[in-house]
């Protein structure tokens, strides 16, 4: 999984897949692709997943599997 980070987060705040579907406007398929790195999140997604988490600082949600940050911002 590319962004770990993120989907941690999901799982943290107990948002299931469908879930994080459902408050982005994507399907279920392309949150897989996106998360492990197959597609790219567009502007508008990442809009959106900023506001879900907004305690979370950017580069640590979008951290990529090899490049993990471990702390909050």
């Amino acid at each position: 999984m590319k962004y770990k980070n993120l989907h941690k987060e999901m799982r943290n705040r107990g948002i299931d897949f469908n879930q994080f579907c459902d408050l982005i406007g994507i399907c279920k398929k392309s949150l897989y692709n996106k998360l492990n790195g197959e597609t790219e999140f567009t502007l508008t997604e990442v809009k959106k997943i900023r506001e879900l988490f907004c305690d979370c600082g950017f580069d640590y949600l979008f951290a990529e599997h090899n490049k993990d940050v471990e702390t909050n911002y």
